[in-house]
């Protein structure tokens, strides 16, 4: 069993290798469609920084995501013949500052009930 060939526990890449400037014009094509719907680049870098992310993650959310949500509830008002209207919860973007608030109401040196706490900040 000691002379089996050690060449079967290497990794091998099945089809075929592309090349450097194919792999280059596949992320540049991803860059500019991401970007032509409105996708901030810090949220394809998976080397972006939390804040740039998070940033970037508001600015989406404000400037394509809910310009679209209200174009949608309007062809359904349309659609439907009556009023519709899409909202997004306030804070969703900031889940972060919103635990925060809720550990200073209802942590060690809050004065706030758990519940009453959670329904402030809407959690």
């Amino acid at each position: 069993m000691h002379d089996a060939p050690r060449t079967d526990w290497r990794a091998h890449r099945i089809g075929p290798a592309p090349s450097r400037e194919v792999v280059d014009l596949r992320t540049s094509t991803c860059s500019d469609l991401a970007a032509a719907a409105g996708v901030p680049p810090a949220l394809l870098r998976p080397d972006a920084d939390a804040t740039s992310t998070r940033e970037g993650l508001r600015a989406f959310a404000v400037a394509a995501v809910e310009p679209v949500l209200m174009q949608i509830a309007e062809l359904a008002s349309v659609l439907l013949e009556t009023d519709v209207s899409l909202t997004l919860p306030p804070g969703y973007l900031d889940v972060q500052a919103r635990a925060r608030a809720f550990r200073a109401l209802a942590g060690r040196d809050g004065n706030i009930a758990v519940d009453d706490a959670r329904r402030v900040v809407g959690i």
